[in-house]
């Protein structure tokens, strides 16, 4: 496969504050990301923590001892305090840079959530961390939990809840436009639901139990600690208030700023020009004016579904910061292709929205409805091709040609779909199938190898009732490989789209079925599905074959009896199991 070169994007001297601002996009979200990732690392090992309750307050402490070695020494308290710092400041700066208000609602929730964390999270600091470094408190569960039971428990509860939600929209958020994800997807969202309920359901019983223990006698020291720790907490939510109020006036401020401010003209080609302010990005503009803008990613540069194409001269734009110039080389776009989200014009422009809002309008950043339209996965392709169809054709009568082409065509699409595959593209005499898992790549390449098999045994029945009225047996060639595919709706509603398959591999699974007949085999099997379903490859002969397109030889095994051709289901019995395979050998 060829690799296209890096585009080379022209620059030119701009204003300071906007090289600035250029430069320091891409490691203000990497930042982000990382610190946000280190409070999630300390927040899930605190919830597993938690969750040791349900086995007694001593194996809450023994947990909470392993747990305080990692991250109460002087690295790990530096990584802790400098990402919660870090993340806190930059969650800031970002509500103040925000120049629109209108934005998706995972987003928009995620934001909720997040300004909701300060507000429950001091309670809880105050009378854990806070009272036992400074006032002598004890950081044992038995002490933790008599202070937070039952009083606290509601609002412990709800500090979960809301702090693990944030938490994992933002992860889902950073790299749901990875190819990886999907197939983690599954086991991610079950981990997201076990985690706060094991969590909560240890801190219920761990303050049960602490409870029914009997409490230490306070003495006249204690309750002027307790008196003192109240007068911090007082004066911890008066500064947190305070930071609360001046967030909303500088917002305030900046949102007058840029209405009295200098505009620009952003000319939407078939919708006309609208005026923002200097700074606004072209895809804040589209959500200020309701006008449909796709993007997956939410502004943050990696998905590029928010590209334009610039009409007037893109010369005269700001250059791209090192994140838009890396997204762009990747989708290979030309110089007048630009991020909607990464761009903020400093001069009248005109564009073009490059990707269509596709199925409902309401929400087009939906992740789900994405994913009803378009997703890349990794998946196992097969290619299936009705050997002399043209003789058939002129062979046989118009109802004899289409009994027997409705016959085929059912019976594959039974085979393909009863191992769990969709039929992407169906043409009369052949068919191209796709075969993914979210469970394991291994599972689509043991089903397209059980389905081919499946597809063997049904043309050698058909030969046997229909042979009389055939001039020549049914036979196909199959080809079937494994790698990146792009599936997508084709078509303007749910109604009227079909699935179809895109991609190198589906080229590749398409020219090892024209090898079939070069090799005199009934199947062409790349190596890579070969190894994925743990197919015995020790008998089978091994063609290099070359494919149009690709610059390499693709590594094959031709099958030409499906008798001899097993997995080895002992390797993994597991996913030999889930793929169901069809055991293929005639009586």
């Amino acid at each position: 496969m060829s690799i296209r070169p890096p585009i080379a994007h022209e620059t030119r001297e701009e204003d300071p504050e906007v090289r600035v601002s250029l430069r320091s996009a891409t490691w203000v979200r990497t930042l982000r990301l990382w610190s946000g990732l280190i409070l999630f690392t300390f927040l899930t090992m605190h919830l597993l923590n938690h969750a040791l309750g349900l086995f007694g307050l001593e194996a809450l402490d023994i947990g909470q001892t392993i747990r305080w070695a990692i991250w109460m020494n002087p690295v790990g308290i530096a990584l802790l305090y400098g990402a919660l710092a870090v993340h806190f400041a930059l969650a800031c700066w970002r509500i103040i840079s925000r120049r629109a208000l209108r934005m998706p609602m995972d987003e928009a929730l995620q934001l909720l959530l997040g300004l909701l964390i300060p507000v429950l999270l001091l309670p809880h600091v105050m009378h854990t961390r806070v009272a036992t470094a400074w006032f002598g408190g004890s950081d044992f569960y038995q002490f933790v939990l008599s202070g937070l039971w039952p009083g606290g428990a509601l609002w412990q509860t709800v500090l979960v809840i809301v702090v693990w939600s944030h938490g994992v929209l933002g992860i889902a958020m950073a790299f749901r436009h990875q190819v990886w994800f999907e197939r983690v997807r599954f086991a991610g969202l079950i981990l997201a639901l076990l985690i706060p309920t094991l969590a909560i359901s240890g801190f219920i019983a761990g303050g049960r139990e602490a409870a029914l223990a009997p409490k230490p006698v306070e003495g006249a020291g204690r309750a002027e600690q307790r008196a003192a720790l109240a007068v911090v907490q007082q004066r911890t939510w008066y500064a947190l208030g305070g930071t609360g109020l001046a967030l909303l006036l500088i917002v305030k401020f900046g949102y007058f700023r840029r209405r009295i401010g200098n505009k620009v003209a952003i000319n939407y080609r078939g919708r006309g020009p609208i005026r923002v302010p200097i700074g606004t990005s072209v895809l804040e503009a589209s959500r200020i004016n309701d006008i449909p803008h796709p993007s997956l990613c939410r502004g943050r540069g990696r998905c590029s579904t928010c590209r334009v194409q610039i009409l007037s001269d893109p010369d005269a734009l700001p250059p791209p910061s090192d994140l838009e110039k890396a997204t762009l080389d990747r989708v290979g776009a030309i110089k007048n292709v630009r991020l909607a989200c990464q761009l903020r014009p400093q001069q009248d422009i005109a564009i073009r929205i490059l990707l269509p809002v596709l199925g409902r309008a309401d929400d087009p950043e939906s992740q789900a409805e994405v994913e009803r339209w378009a997703v890349e996965r990794i998946a196992t392709i097969l290619v299936l091709d009705l050997r002399a169809f043209g003789v058939l054709v002129k062979s046989r009568l118009p109802y004899e040609l289409v009994a027997l082409v409705n016959r085929f065509g059912s019976e594959m699409r039974q085979a393909v779909e009863q191992h769990g595959g969709k039929v992407s593209t169906f043409y009369g005499d052949g068919l191209v199938a796709v075969f993914d898992d979210a469970r394991s790549e291994r599972v689509g390449a043991k089903n397209a190898i059980a389905a081919a098999r499946d597809m063997d045994r049904v043309l050698r029945l058909l030969n046997r009732e229909m042979g009389g009225a055939l001039p020549i047996p049914v036979r196909a060639g199959i080809g079937i490989h494994s790698g990146r595919v792009t599936l997508a709706r084709i078509g303007t509603s749910d109604r009227n789209s079909e699935l179809m398959a895109f991609g190198a591999s589906v080229n590749i699974a398409n020219g090892l079925q024209n090898a079939t007949k070069a090799v005199l085999a009934d199947c062409v099997c790349s190596e890579v599905t070969a190894k994925l379903a743990r197919l015995d490859m020790k008998a089978l002969p091994v063609h290099d074959i070359m494919i149009d397109g690709e610059e390499t030889a693709v590594r094959a095994l031709a099958i030409s009896d499906w008798a001899n051709t097993h997995e080895e289901a002992q390797a993994e019995p597991k996913e030999a199991a889930a793929a169901a395979p069809v055991a293929a050998a005639e009586p």
